[in-house]
């Protein structure tokens, strides 16, 4: 078995979002019968915008594929490389003043981090052995913004009070390429840049932030095919466990991981990041 975990806990200023951060992936077992390692990777960071402004916290996952013998490496680069881009940008300020700017800011860092990842991959050999996914994440005070190439997902949970509502905003349309729906681009593709899923939000209800690879897809996501939707339940018991038990120790979502609940849906390499806030908009 192989599961790697982060955690970060970074209690912000009073009157701004706190958020409790936790990260993991497993080996699927496929790759584990093959004595191939896990070719996915997640990163994430708390970084200011500018002095004295509410912090910001970046989320990046990866997918290498599996049919290249480079992959791992490049979905390590990738989500580093990610997070580095969204950090430089707002260290050369201004910081974005509302849902437009923070959205065009996740669009120009992916397209940073896809120039910095192409010149790093010729300087080893051939872009296409290091062949990944890439998702950026940015959580900022009620705003969310992401870009993405490739089949990771991305889920949002909206709360006030007692009441929660759950939203499948970003997953690689399975129509894009027609007959060749199957095909996923990766960030070293030449088309990367043309498939590119760039958006942002503003919801202050916003209280959890859901970002996986393709290998937790089927059970986090029905009907991914015509009509997705989120499986609202599994969800549901994911978040909430991590707002019941804010102190559980960091292996706790690698053990989700490894459960018999996710491991009868895929052989797949498995990896997730989860944002939950305590604020209680």
């Amino acid at each position: 078995m192989s599961v790697d975990e982060g955690h970060r806990s970074c209690r912000a200023p009073v009157g701004q979002v706190h958020w409790r951060v936790r990260g993991a992936k497993a080996q699927g077992d496929s790759h584990r019968r093959l004595g191939m390692p896990c070719q996915d990777a997640f990163h994430f960071a708390e970084v200011s915008a500018t002095e004295g402004s509410a912090p910001t916290y970046v989320l990046a996952v990866a997918d290498g594929a599996g049919s290249r013998r480079r992959s791992g490496e490049g979905a390590d680069h990738a989500v580093r490389v990610g997070t580095q881009a969204v950090e430089r940008l707002l260290a050369a300020g201004p910081c974005p003043a509302g849902a437009a700017d923070w959205g065009y800011l996740a669009g120009e860092a992916f397209r940073d981090a896809h120039r910095t990842l192409l010149g790093l991959f010729r300087a080893y050999g051939d872009p296409a052995d290091f062949a990944t996914t890439l998702t950026l994440a940015i959580l900022h005070r009620h705003y969310v913004a992401w870009a993405a190439v490739g089949d990771c997902f991305l889920v949002v949970r909206a709360k006030r009070g007692l009441d929660a509502s759950f939203a499948l905003v970003d997953l690689e349309p399975k129509s894009r390429y027609g007959a060749a729906a199957d095909e996923t681009a990766f960030v070293t593709s030449d088309r990367c840049l043309e498939t590119l899923r760039n958006y942002a939000m503003d919801d202050p209800r916003v209280t959890g932030v859901l970002l996986s690879t393709d290998g937790l897809e089927s059970p986090f996501v029905r009907n991914s095919g015509r009509d997705p939707q989120v499986t609202e339940s599994i969800v549901r018991s994911v978040m909430e466990y991590f707002d019941e038990q804010p102190q559980q120790p960091d292996a706790a979502l690698g053990d989700f991981l490894y459960s018999p609940q996710f491991r009868q849906y895929t052989q797949d390499d498995k990896t997730i990041v989860v944002a939950v806030s305590d604020d209680d908009r």
